[in-house]
C-alpha cells in the first residue's frame, strides 16, 4: 500500500511540475490582459 501511494505522489507531484510552466503563462497572460 504504502507503494503505491508514494508512487501516486511522485506521479502527482512530476505532474504538477509540468502542468506548473504553463499555469505561470497563463496568469502572465491575464494579469497583462487586466492592466493593458
Amino acid at each position: 500500500m504504502e507503494d503505491i501511494c508514494d508512487s501516486g505522489i511522485a506521479a502527482m507531484a512530476v505532474k504538477c511540475v509540468a502542468i506548473w510552466p504553463s499555469l505561470k503563462d497563463l496568469f502572465l497572460a491575464v494579469v497583462i490582459v487586466q492592466f493593458s
